[in-house]
């Protein structure tokens, strides 16, 4: 019988397309470990970011002060704090609500529009209010309304589905509400969605359209009746369907570019800082190598900068912190796991160690790499 395979053709580069494929699928890989890390060593202060993630508000009180186009000026984002007043670009000054339509069967129900950006499906209304585009992320405010009374959660969160016009796949993500309860029927906060491309070489422009696919809106129940067979989460389905064009804000961007490795073929490409978030972006001789490493920050006056709670260890807050100078470094991936993040929660200032060292001191012995990074003032 004759072999077939012999007539299929075969790409030119191969190795070099496996090769940033395997870039992907490590990388990929690195952040799975990661989000393992923060999940099992940070499962009480996720537990307690996610419990004070809504502030309940006084509805007489609220009912005074405006919320479509005043999000960003009402709340805090705890992943990444900071000062959100007057950054937003507002996408429309007021809400309408339209009674949503019920098809013949009771338990089918289309999406209503009541404007271009407020969508009502199965019983919830969601109206987009401000964006917000750094070089990192997209920051959008949302106000959920319910004609039933929610229940009470940990945290609500959508699952979505975006297309950008600067990217042939679409993504997948799963944003985190944070802002507040108006009352039991009314929820306002903000969602990031996270635009690290870097991993697959896409430059975001300045300016650009996103179809926004929020297909589901869950929560964890703070109290489930566990015995009559309640579920542990409150799921409503969408979709939520919007197109947002989106500018992108470099005003507060720095880049300080690196494009170093060491001797062991391991380094940094660049690191960006914006105005609430700052990002490593570490680079290797080999894709199967990112693996084998953990990227850590310590600010200006040497303490551990914190995680943004998005499931990335490469992204951190700014928050009060001093990054006018930084300190980045590569360590092997099981000796921070096993030996090094144990002294992390030693927050003293300047942080020590156990044996009396500063954590830079520790650090500085045992990275692998490590490298100053100074911004302008």
């Amino acid at each position: 019988m004759r072999n077939e395979f012999d007539n299929i053709p075969i790409p030119e580069k191969l190795d070099e397309i496996i090769g940033e494929k395997m870039k992907i699928v490590r990388k990929e890989e690195k952040k799975y470990k990661a989000r393992q890390w923060l999940t099992k060593g940070l499962v009480i202060t996720i537990m307690l970011v996610c419990s004070a993630v809504f502030c309940v508000k006084n509805p007489a009180f609220a009912e005074k002060l405006p919320l479509i186009g005043y999000i960003f000026e009402r709340i805090e984002y705890q992943s990444f704090p900071g000062d959100y007043n007057g950054i937003g670009e507002t996408l429309e000054e007021a809400s309408v609500i339209e009674e949503e339509k019920t098809k013949d069967s009771e338990n089918s129900t289309e999406t209503t529009d009541a404007s271009e950006y407020t969508k009502t499906a199965h019983g919830i209304t969601v109206t987009l209010s401000e964006v917000y585009c750094n070089s990192l992320a997209l920051y959008i405010t949302i106000q959920v309304q319910s004609q039933e009374a929610l229940p009470e959660v940990y945290s609500w969160q959508f699952f979505t589905q975006e297309k950008y016009s600067f990217k042939q796949e679409g993504d997948f993500d799963a944003p985190i509400i944070q802002g507040e309860i108006i009352d039991p029927y009314t929820i306002v906060g903000m969602i990031r969605l996270d635009l690290d491309y870097n991993v697959e070489g896409i430059d975001i422009p300045d300016e650009f359209t996103v179809e926004l696919n929020m297909n589901k809106l869950t929560g964890t129940l703070v109290n489930p009746d566990t015995d009559a067979g309640e579920p542990m989460d409150k799921y409503y389905d969408g979709p939520w369907s919007f197109s947002l064009d989106v500018k992108k804000n470099t005003q507060d961007t720095q880049v300080v570019n690196i494009n170093e490795t060491n001797e062991l073929g391991i380094g940094f490409e660049k690191v960006v800082k914006d105005r609430f978030e700052i990002e490593m972006f570490d680079i290797y001789e080999s894709p199967e190598m990112a693996a084998d490493y953990f990227a850590v920050m310590l600010d200006a006056d040497g303490r551990l900068m914190d995680y943004g709670n998005d499931g990335s260890c490469a992204v951190l807050q700014i928050g009060d912190r001093d990054v006018s100078k930084v300190d980045i470094f590569l360590i092997d991936y099981l000796l921070w796991m096993d030996e090094l993040k144990g002294d992390i929660w030693r927050q003293e200032n300047p942080p020590l160690t156990a044996d009396g060292r500063t954590y830079k001191e520790l650090l500085l012995e045992k990275c692998a790499y490590h490298r100053e990074v100074i911004f302008e003032e």
